[in-house]
């Protein structure tokens, strides 16, 4: 699980986001430098809104094609999510930032080596939180399980609620 560094977006609106691959690439980059590899060659990016204009929250799906260091072709596949005022959001970027990395180093300090594919949790691909307009504005991105794992999420009626 690794966070890139917070200067990746220089955009004025958070909308600007979407609209450009150079942060996506930057983004890709440095997770890469931090795995010891790199990127010759960009091929193909995608982008595939999932949920959004005028909700509380963007998503979009990701996906980017490109050339290694050995120039063999790899792919990558995340969410992103945007938003200012998606309360689930802005807990689930705490989380991450302050939970998660200490559950998942207890998992993997355990004698059972297999104890940190217990939980199935995206990784953190990327958490970064702007001011725009006066206005606080959080970017998650995170892999996308769906097709990464082949996980799908369970169905609405199988889920209980917490407490």
């Amino acid at each position: 699980m690794g966070i890139c560094g917070s200067k990746i977006i220089r955009s004025r609106s958070y909308i600007d986001v979407l609209e450009s691959t150079v942060w996506i690439r930057e983004i890709l980059i440095s997770r890469l430098k931090k795995r010891k590899s790199s990127v010759s060659k960009f091929k193909n990016f995608s982008f595939e809104p999932i949920k959004g204009n005028g909700t509380i929250e963007d998503v979009s799906r990701v996906s980017i094609e490109y050339l290694n260091g050995k120039e063999e072709l790899e792919e990558v596949h995340w969410i992103v999510r945007i938003s200012h005022a998606s309360a689930e959001l802005i807990r689930e970027c705490e989380v991450r930032q302050r939970l998660l990395p200490s559950l998942l180093n207890l998992l993997e300090s355990r004698s059972y080596k297999r104890a940190k594919y217990l939980l199935n949790i995206p990784d953190t691909v990327f958490i970064d939180i702007k001011e725009y307009s006066a206005q606080l504005y959080y970017h998650l991105v995170t892999e996308d399980i769906e097709i990464t794992k082949k996980c799908r999420p369970p169905s609405k009626d199988v889920l209980q609620s917490g407490l």
